[in-house]
């Protein structure tokens, strides 16, 4: 889950590969489901929000193991595969960029 303002929530729902966005009071406000293929517990484990941006960013746990990054929308920007780790589970992003020189 994400927080994308004081009103919305972004849920992933890992079996079926959607988004939910939902408002505070819990009511489905849109839903978004991705073409991943799989196991089902396999599939869309993480997800945070850019605010500045309005972009999402989803994990898919493994097989295959995917960075994918969304507009507002859901329409698809890119999709990368990761070979980082076996599998994922979560994502967290944070406005101010850090290098640390790699």
């Amino acid at each position: 889950m994400t927080v994308i303002d004081s009103t919305y929530l972004a849920v992933i729902l890992e079996r079926t590969r959607e988004v939910v966005i939902v408002d505070t009071s819990g009511k489905e406000v849109k839903r978004k489901q991705f073409d991943l293929k799989g196991r089902l517990n396999e599939g869309l484990e993480g997800i945070c929000f850019d605010l500045s941006t309005m972009e999402y960013y989803f994990l898919n746990e493994k097989n295959p193991s995917l960075l994918i990054k969304t507009d507002s929308s859901f329409n698809e920007i890119f999709r990368k595969e990761l070979k980082l780790a076996k599998d994922y589970s979560d994502i967290f992003f944070h406005k101010q960029i850090i290098h640390y020189g790699f």
